[in-house]
């Protein structure tokens, strides 16, 4: 371009020597400032910015060119804004790992946190059952507590009981029956009148227990029940726990 003169021809010739190449072409600074710089040259320039090249990249080599020329123009300010440039690249690098630490720092808080809510969950559900298995014994050991009292009561009743209208004599004398009649047995009897004193034994312990009034039978028979049942109950009770 240096060498082209404002003749039409060389102008139209130098377009289609770059039309030739039919792609975008790249032009080097000493180009670009001849051919945007020399008036003569206006219509190439135009031709190429319409058919060689695309709007994005003309407006790159506009802003290169203006660029150019301020850098001429005022180069001790273009070497501020230079600086400039390369320390807010610094500052931005910066900036950038610094975010990256926070960020590094709260997922391992984070994590750190969740770990010890897991912790914490652990805990509470271990307390939890602790405090299950503790109640189960508790009540255990209150029904037995229970179980105790009322055996404590019937003792009393049956202690009652057998002190009470020479009972205890009688009830001793009736579990007695078998050594007597062992007795009777080892003696040379036949087996008639072994029989006979067994039934008559028998007979007079029936009469005497007949003798006892109504209500101390159904007491009596109330109180064995209850102790039978206590004694089920308890039994039932350790089956199950």
């Amino acid at each position: 371009p240096k060498m082209l003169t404002d003749n039409d021809h060389c102008s139209n010739a130098l377009f289609r020597w770059f039309q030739s190449f039919q792609t975008n072409i790249p032009l080097d600074e000493e180009n670009l400032q001849c051919l945007t710089s020399n008036p003569n040259l206006q219509d190439i320039w135009q031709k190429l910015i319409r058919h060689c090249h695309p709007t994005e990249f003309v407006k790159k080599v506009k802003e290169t060119i203006r660029i150019n020329d301020l850098k001429q123009r005022h180069p001790d300010r273009w070497e501020q804004h230079k600086n400039a440039q390369i320390q807010q690249g610094q500052i931005e690098q910066r900036i950038q790992l610094r975010l990256r630490e926070i960020s590094a720092l709260k997922s391992d808080q984070s994590t750190n946190i969740f770990n010890e809510l897991n912790r914490v969950d652990t805990m509470m559900n271990d307390e939890h059952e602790m405090i299950s298995s503790l109640d189960k014994q508790l009540q255990i050991y209150r029904q037995i507590s229970l179980d105790f009292n009322q055996l404590s009561q019937l003792k009393q009743q049956f202690n009652s009981f057998f002190s009470t209208d020479n009972r205890q004599e009688l009830i001793l004398d009736l579990l007695n029956t078998k050594t007597s009649l062992t007795e009777k047995s080892q003696q040379e009897v036949n087996f008639n009148d072994l029989c006979s004193a067994m039934i008559n034994q028998i007979q007079q312990r029936i009469n005497q227990l007949n003798k006892i009034e109504n209500n101390d039978e159904e007491r009596n028979f109330t109180i064995i029940q209850s102790y039978e049942d206590a004694l089920t109950k308890t039994n039932l009770d350790f089956t199950k726990q």
